[in-house]
């Protein structure tokens, strides 16, 4: 504050707490300011006090949301508005009472030209729930970093009478989804995937009122459309026919959405291969040893070699479907061509996929 008095006698001189120019540093609280007269030449002095009062701030209103049902994934937004200006640092709380548990609405920030007022936001949580109505706490909490200053002092915390809350509720149970894939072994073919969607029996007459899903990674919003995602509301069951992401989006009666997402990974659709490497290629008269080299595609997915078996002649996957046509060489991956002609040999993968590839001897000479 800057103080001015001019004294009745031109030649006195004045100070204000010795300052001659009346520049007083202002705190909160009451503020003493001596003001000296001396009259010419020092002869005789006079004293006036003058006490400049300035008020600690205090929240004087609080503004709440409007009266309604706020679900999973809306915000409640509070404003403390205080009676005189207020400096605000860090993350101070505005603490909530939703159904038996306190919540923390935080800061986030103030108005531009309306220091005095403080802006707080909670989120709704999975598992808020409160039918009667929500509370505020009676005050302020500072956190681990915050402060609410005025001229550098600390202000009061306290709220004054909240408004009325009864009829802000609160409802965060969304539904639960359970995403359950079978086969979970390598396969040649399509994932069936089994949807558990449940709703929340604490809220009165809930029940399922959507069930899709996508292939991909989406979120609630992206099936806002009503015609994104395919419906499963009848079947509860989808086929995943490659390999990625997928999403269920489920919603109840009430309003309340969520999405679950499953990772496919156990489709293989490449056939083993094979590869016949003769011992000797040119003209003898003993058998040809036959070295088979047999890879399968998804290694990394555990797939994996289950049969590798030979048999003179030239045959398809189909005539290996008896267990007992053809020899098994799983364990030593060769056989002995004693003789000239096609030989054919047929592997198979985890998966259930299946291959053959022959082989022509003709230089054995007896």
């Amino acid at each position: 504050a800057t103080v001015s008095a001019t004294s009745a006698n031109a030649g006195a001189t004045v100070t204000y707490n010795g300052d001659s120019a009346g520049n007083v540093a202002l705190s909160l609280g009451e503020n003493k300011v001596d003001i000296r007269i001396v009259s010419p030449g020092g002869f005789g002095q006079a004293v006036y006090r003058l006490a400049i009062i300035v008020p600690t701030p205090r929240p004087a209103s609080v503004q709440a949301p409007p009266n309604g049902t706020y679900l999973l994934g809306d915000t409640l937004d509070f404003t403390v508005i205080y009676d005189h200006p207020v400096e605000v640092e860090g993350t101070p709380i505005l603490p909530l009472f939703i159904g038996i548990g306190t919540k923390m609405a935080k800061f986030i920030g103030q108005p531009s030209g309306e220091r005095e007022k403080l802006n707080f936001r909670y989120t709704v949580q999975p598992g808020d729930l409160d039918a009667n109505g929500i509370g505020l706490d009676a005050d302020i909490e500072l956190g681990e970093d915050g402060s609410i200053t005025a001229l550098g002092k600390a202000v009061l915390l306290s709220l004054p009478a909240p408004p009325t809350l009864t009829n802000v509720l609160v409802n965060g149970l969304a539904p639960i989804i359970a995403l359950t894939p079978s086969p979970i072994s390598p396969t040649p073919g399509a994932v069936t995937v089994t949807v558990a969607a449940t709703v929340s029996d604490k809220v009165p007459s809930n029940a399922l009122a959507a069930l899709k899903w996508a292939k991909g990674s989406h979120t609630v919003a992206d099936f806002a459309d009503s015609a994104f995602g395919t419906d499963i509301m009848a079947t509860s069951t989808f086929q995943a026919t490659e390999n990625g992401i997928y999403t269920v989006y489920a919603a109840d009666s009430t309003g309340n959405k969520k999405t679950e997402t499953i990772e496919i990974a156990n489709i293989v659709t490449g056939a083993p291969s094979i590869a016949l490497s003769p011992s000797s290629t040119t003209l003898g008269n003993a058998a040809v040893d036959v070295t088979v080299t047999a890879s399968v595609s998804g290694e990394d997915l555990g797939n994996e070699l289950t049969a590798l078996k030979w048999k003179k002649g030239s045959y398809t996957e189909s005539d290996f479907a008896h267990p007992d046509f053809g020899t098994n060489i799983l364990a030593e991956s060769s056989f002995q061509a004693a003789e000239n002609g096609i030989y054919t040999v047929y592997a198979a993968d985890l998966a259930g996929n299946k291959t053959v590839e022959t082989i022509e001897i003709k230089n054995i000479v007896t």
